[in-house]
């Protein structure tokens, strides 16, 4: 078992615990010393926790839409904000790039493209950009507009460097992410099961 798995376990994140992703992450996080980390979404802390303890005390950014603050430590900052808002994430970012960003908040798929769009600027360069639970894509409930093309498919078409037309994430930003960006990596736990664990790493 990898020490990013070991650690997920201890303190219960389900990104170890149940959909295994840390298993998929731990080949790209050991290549870093203390990032610089932003993570969308802290639900009960388990996965700043973990990313605090294997990166030893690193410095991250945690955004929320509930007010966390109660989750801060001198090393960790929690900003209440909404990812569906381009305007909140730019100012509760201003002035930042990040090594490390982890989308795991509303998992909706218009919110996902939304920061998607937004944040891929904010990755240094060398970094990734994570977007966790895919899955939703899959999941009427999370896409309730049918949004298309949903998350999954504009990062599987980012794998393979196909054209995408998206509503949210405009031909120029595609453009951009392009020039930048140097792989695309899905992972799904179970690959005849398209609607639980799926995450994609995206290498800047």
């Amino acid at each position: 078992m990898n020490k990013l798995t070991e650690i997920g376990i201890k303190y219960g994140t389900d990104k170890a615990v149940y959909h295994k992703f840390t298993d998929f992450y731990f080949p790209w996080f050991e290549n870093y010393i203390k990032p610089d980390i932003l993570e969308i979404g802290i639900y009960q802390g388990a996965s700043i926790r973990m990313l605090n303890e294997f990166f030893g005390g690193t410095n991250i950014l945690s955004l929320d839409i509930v007010n966390k603050i109660d989750f801060g430590q001198p090393n960790i900052e929690v900003k209440l904000c909404d990812q569906s808002n381009t305007v909140e994430l730019l100012s509760c970012t201003a002035g930042r790039e990040f090594d490390i960003i982890i989308d795991d908040g509303s998992h909706i798929v218009q919110h996902q493209l939304v920061t998607l769009g937004t944040m891929f600027s904010k990755v240094k360069p060398g970094g990734i950009y994570i977007v966790e639970d895919i899955h939703t894509s899959f999941i009427p409930s999370y896409n309730p507009t049918g949004e298309y093309p949903n998350t999954y498919d504009v990062l599987y078409r980012m794998s393979k460097r196909l054209p995408i037309e998206s509503r949210i994430i405009h031909e120029d930003i595609v453009q951009e992410i392009y020039r930048r960006v140097k792989g695309v990596h899905i992972f799904q736990r179970d690959t005849n099961l398209y609607t639980d664990s799926i995450t994609a790493v995206i290498e800047f």
